[in-house]
């Protein structure tokens, strides 16, 4: 949760340098209720989609116990959120892109933004908490899935 909420986050950053505005719906057939008011590039929905997807495919590929390489969960599970994720992201892209608030360059931006740095985010998070926590807090060697 904290690697989703950081790098989410995070997409503001580029917003006001990149400065770029939202594609003209004045030639959409059935523009949107609602303006938004910051700026388009990269895609805010986009890259919170993104990030979920990219921190779900690092929790299957390497579990949740740090002291372990790799899961045990094996490629299947890691083809079937892949499969899922890339869904959901072409889904949001679509969608975003149909609505026009956002040129397609916005979705692909943000792609990119989030597989970059959700791993980058992912191991700070876990190397602050590797030395803030008490090293006794760590899951016992071998077990799989979050500590009760």
């Amino acid at each position: 949760a904290l690697t989703i909420a950081s790098t989410w986050a995070l997409v503001f950053v580029p917003k006001a340098p990149v400065g770029r505005p939202r594609p003209d719906w004045d030639f959409l057939a059935h523009p949107p209720h609602s303006l938004p008011s910051d700026m388009s590039f990269p895609s805010g929905h986009t890259t919170f989609i993104a990030v979920t997807v990219a921190v779900c495919l690092i929790a299957t590929y390497r579990g949740l116990d740090p002291s372990l390489s790799r899961s045990p969960m094996g490629w299947k599970a890691i083809g079937l959120v892949a499969a899922v994720g890339c869904g959901a992201i072409a889904l949001i892209v679509t969608t975003v892109m149909a609505r026009g608030v956002h040129f397609p360059s916005d979705a692909a931006g943000a792609i990119i933004f989030s597989f970059s740095l959700a791993p980058l985010v992912w191991t700070l998070w876990e190397k602050l908490a590797f030395h803030l926590l008490p090293r006794g807090c760590s899951a016992p060697r071998g077990r799989q899935g979050p500590v009760a």
